[in-house]
């Protein structure tokens, strides 16, 4: 089911937009208060609303300057007033189905960091180990210095590249937004 709210002015919406995450925003150019590029400036600078389609709707702002400024300020379509309902119905569902597939696309992308850096950690934690064994065993055994090096040069690396996995763990579940 479609549900529909209405903000009267630009503060009203960005509050609303902040509080309900709609699919998309059907945004008036001309309001009162906050005009529609305001509004748009505030929606794309907010993490919780940048991600959301935007629609400007205009009487006045038909012109080409206008139209170009919208769109590299962020707003996904512009359509000029009044409105053709079945072509504003048609370009909703688009940024809508769009909206969905970018979502599963992030949440795909996500998980495969997960996977791919899970899958990475287990064996150089498994060859840090090994190494570390030999490191501890060769101070009792008397293996010569030159091998001893290597081998600290070696879990040295394995250190750098467990920390390097870790990072994009981190910035995996950042991008994730945990």
């Amino acid at each position: 089911p479609v549900k529909m709210l209405r903000a009267t002015n630009g503060k009203a919406c960005l509050a609303m937009a902040e509080e309900h995450n709609p699919d998309l925003i059907l945004l008036d150019i001309q309001m009162p208060e906050m005009d529609g590029f305001e509004t748009l400036r505030h929606l794309r600078s907010n993490r919780a609303t940048a991600k959301i389609p935007v629609v400007f709707l205009t009487a006045q702002k038909k012109d080409p300057d206008s139209i170009e400024a919208g769109l590299e300020m962020g707003a996904d379509q512009f359509l000029p007033k009044p409105i053709d309902t079945e072509e504003l119905l048609v370009r909703a569902k688009t940024l809508i189905r769009l909206k969905r597939a970018e979502a599963e696309l992030e949440r795909t992308k996500a998980d495969f960091m997960a996977m791919l850096v899970h899958d990475l950690r287990s064996p150089i934690t498994g060859i840090k180990s090994v190494i570390e064994y030999f490191l501890e065993d060769g101070k009792s055994s008397g293996v010569r210095a030159e091998h001893m090096e290597l081998l600290e040069s070696s879990r040295e690396s394995a250190v750098r590249m467990l920390e390097l996995i870790n990072d994009l763990l981190d910035l995996s579940k950042y991008e994730a937004g945990s």
